[in-house]
């Protein structure tokens, strides 16, 4: 892959005592070449242009009059997408997609706040718009996978969210509470070669949100709401070619989740022996109009939804402790969390469940070994189980990553950092993968000019081949295999002002 970018951007930022205005404006030119050659059971070379194009401006003005608060912001994105792809299969056709998508996405909003006998009440108010249109133009699809009428594709889409979140807040020395009632309106309208159709819904959105200070070091807190997402993620209607064995039919309707959240957490805070404590429980069902429906035909993976419902639940458990040891001039903390995520999709016609466990432990170290050294060390085991249809489908797979920072700081000119990141991955039962990378770089500042920086790095020190380990989506699992770029020196100038 070949990457040129362009980028251009202009911060305004003004403050003062009667007002509060930032802009932010942003600008990219992206163009990706893509030659790719696949082996295995088809080989073919694929070949394309992927060129990701967008302007983006970010608007905030904050004005605040004795307790009351006004905030008027703006937000703008336009992106452009003109893609080309070539799949090359020997003793088959010469497949070729020609896509442009372009998306504006528009979000106006505005905020006022003000003081409420002992309590604060604040209200926002706005709109998110997005409007987009695919043009699809296959040629070489074997008909028997798609209809012929979907070989060109033109289709347009837009996107009201309507919102109104009053916000009432409650805030005491041991006691703080709000009460949270949005209330979510969806104007969908899309059209394509066939139809021209419009959805319009309505959702009320309430969030309770409560914490109370037990005693000087502990705090709970607890959450319970309801709200409503939506995502244009599955569009578009018309057909897609991800990649020589995947097939993106899509759907013309966007998914619209509706999802319960409930958490209670504990968290102790000892300043002064630098000791600190967070555990935190959550469970999160939810429900979403569009279930996944893939099937193989041929070789191809085809990738759809229907509209059903479609059942998910989301449990998770998360602790983390730290403690800072001043003699030691270091700071050491582990983290754990256990995950459980179900839901449900449609393969090969078959209506099936999947669940996936995650167990992770991950315990971190950083210390200042002299004045001029600071070692940092983190490391990471993670455990994977998944089930379909209540049957394993393997025996937990386990990955373990190690990181050493090493970085120090030889005088005011010369620095320098060296890395080692090693990983074992449990890819299937029975095989594993272990690889060591490592990194050192030096870093110079001169005297006279610190506007200019120098700066050699080595790369790969070990020159690694490959990186290997298994990824977990939904009712599959996949190894995937990276091929690694050898020992390599690049050096760096870089200047500031």
């Amino acid at each position: 892959m070949y990457n040129k970018k362009l980028e251009a951007g202009l911060n305004i930022n003004i403050n003062n005592k009667n007002y509060y205005l930032n802009n932010q404006f942003n600008a990219q030119a992206l163009f990706q070449n893509v030659n790719l050659q696949t082996t295995g059971t088809l080989p073919n070379v694929q070949r394309g242009k992927m060129p990701i194009h967008f302007l983006e401006n970010d608007f905030s003005l904050v004005k605040t009059v004795h307790n009351h608060i006004l905030k008027i912001g703006t937000f703008i994105h336009y992106a452009v997408l003109p893609q080309n792809l070539v799949i090359d299969i020997p003793d088959s056709n010469l497949q070729k997609q020609q896509t442009t998508q372009k998306q504006m996405f528009v979000h106006p909003n505005v905020s006022y706040s003000f003081p409420v006998w002992r309590m604060s009440f604040s209200v926002q108010a706005g709109i998110q718009y997005t409007k987009g249109n695919y043009v699809t133009n296959l040629s070489g699809i074997n008909t028997y996978i798609i209809p012929p009428d979907s070989l060109f594709n033109k289709y347009n889409y837009s996107l009201f969210q309507y919102y109104v979140l009053p916000k009432l807040y409650y805030d005491r020395e041991l006691f703080h509470a709000s009460l949270r009632f949005p209330v979510r309106t969806f104007l969908f309208n899309e059209n394509d070669n066939l139809n021209n159709s419009k959805t319009t819904s309505v959702y009320p959105c309430p969030q309770l949100n409560m914490s109370y200070q037990l005693n000087a070091y502990w705090k709970l807190n607890a959450l319970a709401g309801y709200d409503v997402h939506t995502s244009l993620d599955n569009l578009p209607a018309a057909y897609i070619l991800e990649n020589y064995r995947e097939f993106n039919v899509g759907i013309n309707r966007p998914s619209v989740e509706k999802s319960n959240i409930y958490s209670f957490g504990a968290t102790y805070e000892n300043a002064v022996h630098e000791l600190f404590f967070y555990m935190n429980a959550s469970y999160a069902p939810s429900n979403n109009n569009l279930l996944a429906h893939n099937y193989f035909s041929g070789y191809m993976n085809i990738i759809g939804y229907m509209l059903q419902n479609n059942t998910k639940n989301t449990v998770r458990l998360s602790a983390r402790i730290s403690k800072t040891i001043d003699s030691w001039k270091s700071t050491f903390s582990i983290a754990t969390s256990y995950s459980s995520y179900s839901n449900y999709l449609v393969q090969q016609n078959i209506f099936i469940s999947n669940k996936n466990t995650t167990f992770s432990l991950s315990p971190k170290i950083d210390a200042r070994l002299t004045k001029w050294l600071i070692l940092g060390y983190e490391s990471s085991f993670i455990r994977n189980k998944l089930s379909v249809s209540n049957s394993n489908t393997t025996s937990p797979l386990n990955q373990f990553t190690e990181n050493i920072n090493i970085g120090g700081i030889v005088s005011k000119s010369w620095n320098f950092k060296f890395i080692i990141e090693h990983y074992n991955n449990q890819l299937t039962n029975s095989q594993s993968n272990s690889t060591l990378f490592s990194d050192f770089q030096i870093r110079y500042i001169p005297k006279k000019s610190k506007n200019w920086q120098y700066s050699i790095t080595a790369y790969n020190l070990f020159n690694q081949k490959d990186f290997r380990y298994t990824v977990f989506n939904n009712a599959s699992y996949m190894t995937q295999d990276y091929k690694i770029r050898p020992f390599n020196i690049l050096a760096g100038v870089y200047f500031s002002w």
